[in-house]
Parts: structure tokens; sequence; C-alpha cells
């Protein structure tokens, strides 16, 4: 038998390194029964929005697609950092006067 599948790479690959552990086989398993699990809850959605749609004035909301992801609203962000340049630049005069005073420079 195993000459009769001589070109199949995973034959070869099973004869080369051994079978595969059991954490793979666990695996595959726990994908495809969420795949099953996906498809039934489909089915079941499906069959919902059918019956909806039959009564009158209940057809189903079509779900809306982004095509992008939404802008960043920055006007918090550029209001906080106008605050900090104003409250910066009003200590920076206070500063400025209180030194030029202790001086005895005339303003």
């Amino acid at each position: 038998m195993l000459r009769q599948m001589r070109g199949n790479p995973r034959v070869a690959y099973m004869l080369e390194h051994g079978e595969l552990p059991h954490w793979m086989i666990v695996a595959r398993e726990r994908r495809e029964q969420a795949e099953r699990e996906a498809r039934e809850s489909r089915k079941t959605t499906a069959a919902d929005e059918a019956f909806l749609a039959d009564l009158p004035g209940m057809a189903p909301a079509k779900p809306r697609g982004r095509h992008r992801a939404p802008r960043r609203k920055r006007n918090l962000s550029t209001l906080a950092f106008g605050v900090a340049l104003h409250s910066g630049l009003t200590a920076v005069m206070a500063m400025g006067q209180a030194v030029v005073i202790a001086g005895g420079f005339p303003i």
C-alpha cells in the first residue's frame, strides 16, 4: 500500500516525522466544531429573517457595513493642548514681569 502512495506528500511527511501529536488532532476537531456551530447559527438566523420578512411591516434591518474606520474626534485633545499652551504663556509672562520689577527695570 505504501508503494501506491509513494508520491503523496502527506504520507512522506508522516513516514519522516511520525503521526500528528494529540493537540493537533484536538485543535482540528475544535475548529471543525466551531465551523459547524457557525453554519447552524447562520441557518437559524436566516430562517428567523425569512419568518420576519413574511410578516407585514416587519422586514429585518439590513446590517450596515463600514467601508472605513470612523474619524477620531480631536476636539477635546485640541482644546486641552490650547489651554496648556495658554496657561504656560501666562505663567511665563507673569514670571517675566516679576523679574523685571524685582530687577528695577521700568515697565
